[in-house]
């Protein structure tokens, strides 16, 4: 008895989950940033994560800066270089015109993501950081169970009796709260109507809908 492949190329359906992979992939990587960029690319990645960003020229008192960004773009906890920024651009190859909001703060519950516009799928794409970090070990740590309960009444769904992560719970309220602070959804859609939420985490899996 022949058993059909995991993704088979043949299959439209198949073929559109790995378009959409590798479409979305440059996303969920790009988050890691400088980190990432500088595994990938140990020689050149100081000269260009520093260099394309300094300001010696304009600024004395400061040794780099980052580039000035539409005004609606929102950049949280960069490093003073704007290392992060520099290089999610260089992973993602996007420009900062499709850049809507930037969090590069790192703590047990807050955790780095970015929410981008991709114009080919219509779509605003959430990208949340995986683990990395010391302080993303801890959280990965607190294991025990938490109630679904009082994050449905709050975000309508049902989640009586369901239970998730503590820890990736906690750091999943805190981006919907950090979300909802900066009306980050509501001006992405005030430009784009008609995209679509796609949610991107660790690796890439992706989820179509609503946050």
């Amino acid at each position: 008895m022949s058993h059909k492949p995991t993704l088979d190329p043949s299959n439209n359906l198949d073929r559109l989950a790995l378009d959409e992979s590798a479409r979305f992939s440059r996303h969920a990587y790009a988050i890691y940033t400088w980190m990432l960029h500088f595994y990938g690319n140990p020689v050149t990645s100081i000269p260009v994560l520093a260099g394309i960003r300094c300001c010696r020229l304009t600024n004395p008192l400061c040794c780099c800066v980052c580039s000035k960004t539409k005004s609606s773009v929102t950049i949280n906890k960069d490093n003073c270089c704007n290392g992060h920024l520099t290089a999610l651009i260089a992973l993602s190859n996007l420009n900062e015109s499709e850049i809507i909001h930037c969090h590069f703060g790192n703590t047990i519950i807050e955790n780095p993501y970015t929410v981008l516009y991709d114009h080919k799928w219509r779509s605003v794409v959430i990208s949340i950081r995986g683990t990395l970090s010391l302080e993303d070990c801890v959280t990965d740590a607190l294991a025990e169970s938490d109630s679904l309960a009082p994050a449905g009444r709050k975000y309508g769904f049902d989640g009586e009796g369901e239970y998730a992560h503590s820890g990736i719970l906690r750091a999943s309220l805190w981006i919907l709260e950090d979300l909802e602070r900066n009306s980050t959804l509501e001006k992405a859609f005030k430009e784009q109507p008609d995209y679509q939420v796609r949610g991107f985490f660790l690796h890439g899996a992706s989820e179509r809908g609503n946050v």
